[in-house]
């Protein structure tokens, strides 16, 4: 025996899936024509503002939603290849450039780059081929650096004390 209503019922949800669409996701792309850099990214963080940064290998770029703004070392980055970025609690973010092996920060609220005062400190304690891949601030204002060639953890206080943990 058919059962009629568990048939109009399937015939009712089939129309209704065959004649619903979906909602499309739009991608738009985004490249050096379009006002990037670079095409070579190697990091995005997006601020609590919604703007966008990327961190390439000719310096950081600002998407606002309608436009880039480029900076790079005649904007006071230390170096124009920019590895990473390290977002701290206190809304600074901290970057690292690979050529010079030096950290800088800039603030949520952008009001330019500060190169970090000891940054001749950590070009001491890196061989060439060392590479920062966390970076973290804590409440004393000690900077916690770990990475690749590192072998371990180096600390340096605020002060400029360098202090070497290795695991």
């Amino acid at each position: 025996m058919i059962n009629y209503k568990h048939s109009f019922l399937v015939v009712l949800l089939l129309t209704i899936f065959f004649f619903s669409n979906a909602q499309e996701s739009i991608y738009k792309h985004y490249g050096v024509d379009e006002g990037l850099p670079s095409s070579e990214i190697y990091d995005v963080y997006q601020g609590k503002d919604g703007n966008i940064w990327f961190a390439t290998d000719k310096g950081l770029s600002l998407y606002n939603g309608y436009e880039f703004k480029n900076f790079d070392i005649n904007d006071g980055l230390p170096g124009n290849v920019v590895l990473r970025f390290y977002p701290q609690t206190n809304g600074q973010i901290w970057c690292y450039t690979y050529h010079n092996q030096a950290l800088f920060y800039f603030n949520e609220t952008f009001y330019g780059f500060t190169a970090y005062k000891y940054n001749n400190r950590l070009q001491k304690e890196f061989s060439p081929s060392s590479i920062i891949k966390s970076c973290f601030i804590d409440e004393t204002n000690t900077i916690h650096i770990g990475g690749t060639n590192i072998n371990g953890e180096l600390l340096i206080s605020k002060d400029g004390e360098v202090t070497k943990k290795t695991y």
